[in-house]
């Protein structure tokens, strides 16, 4: 009986072994999808800061709107306002400064070129459109926007390797903007 003893103990302190093996092999696959997934999103709204710059330079607002600086607004805090603020301070738009403006809410909104509204806030989009100024270009970033009114409405493809967007002609229209027609070319709705 002495002799199973030392056997049973070697017995358990195995499995023992393995199931802590087993909670570490967990824990790191959990730190690297979580850490993938962000990632991923940093990925995704350092190319939204390029899309943002790129749809601005292929835009052309009324000659009447003369303003100092290019005005980025964007609603809510989001990864995408680092990337923006560090677009301002390497980039100009038609020989304006760019300055992003970070609104809280749809009614702290004021004048901006340009505002874009985050998923995560897309409830807020209609407050919003009834709030900003007549030559403001809204971008938006939830399936379905840019037939309810958003001027361009970009939508993410495969864990945000590439972008697929819609232009709303009719919203361009109703601010008083003209678009690259290359820019139009290569949109999914017109």
């Amino acid at each position: 009986m002495y002799r199973e003893l030392p056997t049973i103990y070697m017995v358990l302190s195995k499995k023992i072994a393995i199931f802590i093996s087993m909670r570490k092999i967990v824990f790191v696959l959990i730190f690297m999808i979580a850490w993938a997934s962000n990632a991923s999103a940093q990925e995704h709204y350092h190319k939204l800061d390029y899309y943002l710059y790129l749809f601005a330079k292929n835009i052309q607002w009324p000659d009447s709107l003369e303003t100092d600086n290019f005005v980025i607004g964007v609603l809510g805090e989001t990864d995408a306002n680092s990337h923006l603020f560090d677009l301002a301070e390497h980039q100009e738009i038609r020989g304006l400064k760019i300055k992003v403006k970070e609104f809280q809410s749809p009614s702290d909104i004021d004048f901006c070129h340009l505002l874009f509204i985050p998923d995560a806030l897309s409830d807020k989009i209609p407050q919003a459109m009834k709030l900003m100024s007549l030559n403001t270009l809204l971008i938006t970033e939830t399936p379905g926007q840019a037939v309810l009114g958003s001027g361009i409405n970009i939508e993410w493809m495969k864990h945000y390797e590439k972008i697929h967007y819609e232009i709303n002609k009719a919203a361009f229209r109703k601010a008083g903007l003209k678009i690259n027609p290359e820019l139009l070319a290569s949109s999914a709705y017109k």
